[in-house]
């Protein structure tokens, strides 16, 4: 990972934003939570294009979905990880969660962040995402959280 940029750095910010737009701070026993998926749905849209107009992407590829979000804005919000790219796969892994005490408190958390990534990798790349899968979760007790983008074909050379 290279360092963080103050783009980065704002960026960041914005999934902060997003995030508490989408579930909220946490109140015991208030319903709002139940709908944390859809609004972290709802948010990612808004965030990928205001992170394309922060970066001055007009159209985002698989290069500068990396760039901007996976190794810049996500990075940086998550205080790290790893990026590994394969043909048809992109994994990426965090050993910090910034909601993990949040998430403790109330699994919708989680569920709305959840949502929020995969919703921000459909709206960047319309039409490319198969599948987005949560193989391991810090809030589930595993030692990273681990998300996989499958592809639907491999990049254009």
């Amino acid at each position: 990972m290279t360092e963080a940029t103050e783009k980065d750095r704002r960026a960041a910010r914005l999934i902060e934003r997003a995030l508490e737009a989408a579930v909220g701070p946490y109140i015991p026993g208030e319903p709002r939570g139940l709908s944390a998926a859809h609004a972290g749905e709802r948010e990612a849209p808004r965030f990928a294009d205001t992170l394309a107009a922060l970066e001055g992407i007009e159209r985002f590829d698989r290069a500068s979905f990396r760039t901007a979000y996976l190794d810049g804005a996500l990075a940086e919000w998550r205080h790290g990880g790893e990026v590994v790219d394969g043909a048809r796969e992109t994994t990426i892994r965090a050993w910090t969660c910034p909601l993990r005490s949040a998430a403790t408190l109330d699994p919708r958390v989680c569920a709305g962040c959840r949502a929020f990534q995969e919703g921000v990798a459909r709206a960047a790349l319309p039409g490319e995402v198969e599948a987005v899968t949560f193989e391991r979760l810090i809030t589930r007790g595993d030692p990273v959280c681990e998300t996989t983008i499958r592809w639907r074909r491999e990049p254009s050379s």
